[in-house]
């Protein structure tokens, strides 16, 4: 509560409050993630060559907007962040995901001045349907058997409030703010399929998700999750708590997008 306290008197011009908080923050352990989210606050504010230990990934300005048919062909793909999701339990990579490439599952986020462009590739997994479904799409489906991938985006950095989208193999979707599902952003999807992996494309307008377009040096928090039904998670952050993985509302999920 007084994370979300000192964000919103940041916003409102009181940087000083929020100055002295992160500052106190430092008696906590290294690894608690709110000290962790203080020391990457301080570090934006001046930074440095060595950012703390967050996952950082580039959300870069696209030339031209994508053909939205679940192929990763246009050309703002090839210049896009890719951001290398694993296991749980695997071992730690380097910040920019580089070597996690082996679970064969990537996120890639770009945009322009209107929208903000989504896509994701994974190797398809064993013991799940991944039966076409060409009936009309429902608002908020149920995804819950099905292979997908959920971001949350933490525009404000508070660590505790988000919009979140998810989209599974098929391309239904299901969105929430804060955990709540009567948000009903409009947003589009398009999915492919092939014989050992799943692709998706998505748009979405900024004015869902803020006021005014990101300029650049804008940051987000931001956090990834593939989750496989009857198998486990794959995740961005390689971050634990207390020796286990970060729980689901857990500050150190989120990494950083920052906006070029």
């Amino acid at each position: 509560m007084r994370f979300a306290e000192v964000t919103a008197q940041r916003q409102l011009g009181f940087a000083n409050p929020a100055k002295r908080f992160f500052i106190s923050l430092r008696q906590l352990p290294e690894t608690d993630p709110w000290r962790q989210c203080a020391a990457i606050e301080e570090w934006l504010d001046k930074p440095n060559n060595s950012p703390p230990a967050k996952k950082l990934a580039t959300c870069r300005r696209a030339g031209a907007p994508p053909h939205l048919d679940g192929k990763l062909d246009d050309p703002i793909w090839e210049t896009a962040d890719r951001v290398f999701l694993r296991a749980a339990d695997s071992a730690p990579r380097s910040s920019k995901g580089a070597g996690d490439e082996s679970t064969g599952a990537e996120v890639r986020i770009t945009h322009d001045g209107e929208f903000l462009y989504l896509a994701a590739h994974c190797l398809k997994a064993e013991n799940v349907d991944y039966q076409s479904d060409n009936s009309p799409r429902p608002r908020d489906a149920d995804l819950t058997q099905h292979d997908r991938v959920s971001l949350k985006l933490d525009v404000d950095r508070d660590y505790t409030t988000a919009f979140e989208l998810t989209v599974d193999s098929r391309g239904r979707t299901y969105d929430s703010c804060n955990g709540d599902a009567t948000w009903n952003p409009t947003w589009y999807v398009a999915a492919a399929n092939d014989e050992s992996s799943w692709t998706v494309e998505g748009a979405i307008p900024l004015s869902e998700l803020v006021e005014k377009p990101p300029t650049a040096r804008d940051v987000w928090a931001l956090a990834v999750r593939r989750t496989i039904p009857r198998t486990g998670y794959q995740t961005w952050s390689s971050a634990t708590t207390g020796g286990e993985a970060a729980s689901d509302d857990s500050p150190a999920q989120f990494g950083l997008l920052i906006f070029e």
